[in-house]
């Protein structure tokens, strides 16, 4: 607990380097500040990590854990862009504060276990893919609000990239994410027994529209030059779906089937 104590006051002080360097770009030591902060959270969850692999429960992943590792994984996709895109590494360092402050709240009594390897690939392809969409969907949120406020130079948005900028970075992070969810989607064939089960049920319909939704906005974009304002909707109502499908599964999991 210590240890994630720390690691929360790590997240939250990289992000306030990060906001007053976005404010005062002048005093350039905020940037390397914000860098050592980061890169000692990341240590600190690589110790916690380690720790719990080898006391041999990494096997067992809980839905607060999830979270927990993709908000990693989008804090380790983001600092090659830290610098060019200051309002999305901020909302990300808080996101990462978050998820590491939800640990204290996990049921470590309960999980979800990996008796296959096909399914630990499945749950760490769903793992990396989640994370980068979700990191998509912050961005669809941050572009959404500095289209919104173009043309209020008092907004605290004008601080934010140019929209060109944050719409290329959205639209890259995008299509990966889609990729490696229909990775997920194809090694998760190998148990499709398990699709339609009671308990995973909630994971398959919603991940499965997700999919589609996350496919039709990559070809609308591509073919009709869907942007702006309107994608970005698209893309924060689909993160929603997919959000619900994570998180959903497992809190069922946990806590209504944990008292059968």
């Amino acid at each position: 607990m210590t240890l994630v104590s720390l690691n929360i006051g790590l997240y939250l002080l990289s992000a306030l380097f990060l906001l007053v360097y976005l404010f005062k770009k002048g005093q350039k030591w905020w940037l390397p500040l914000s860098y050592i902060t980061i890169f000692s959270a990341l240590g600190l969850q690589v110790i916690t990590l380690s720790h719990q692999i080898s006391l041999g429960d990494f096997d067992v992943i809980s839905a607060i854990e999830a979270l927990s590792l993709a908000s990693i994984i989008m804090v380790l996709l983001i600092i090659p862009y830290l610098r060019r895109h200051l309002n999305t590494a901020i909302a990300i360092m808080l996101f990462a504060a978050v998820t590491q402050l939800l640990t204290f709240f996990d049921h470590q009594n309960v999980g979800f276990s990996t008796p296959s390897p096909w399914l630990s690939i499945h749950i760490l392809t769903s793992i990396i893919a989640y994370a980068i969409l979700l990191l998509a969907s912050v961005q669809a949120l941050l572009l959404y609000l500095r289209d919104r406020a173009l043309k209020n130079r008092r907004s605290i948005t004008q601080k934010f990239p140019p929209i060109l900028r944050m719409e290329l970075l959205l639209f890259r992070m995008l299509t990966i994410g889609f990729i490696l969810l229909t990775v997920s989607l194809v090694t998760s064939f190998a148990f499709f027994d398990q699709w339609f089960s009671p308990h995973f049920i909630h994971k398959t319909v919603l991940t499965g529209l997700a999919w589609i939704l996350y496919g039709a906005i990559l070809w609308a974009h591509h073919y009709y030059g869907l942007r702006g304002r309107p994608a970005a909707k698209f893309i924060m109502l689909t993160a929603v779906i997919l959000l619900l499908g994570i998180t959903g599964t497992r809190l069922i999991q946990e806590f209504l089937f944990a008292s059968e």
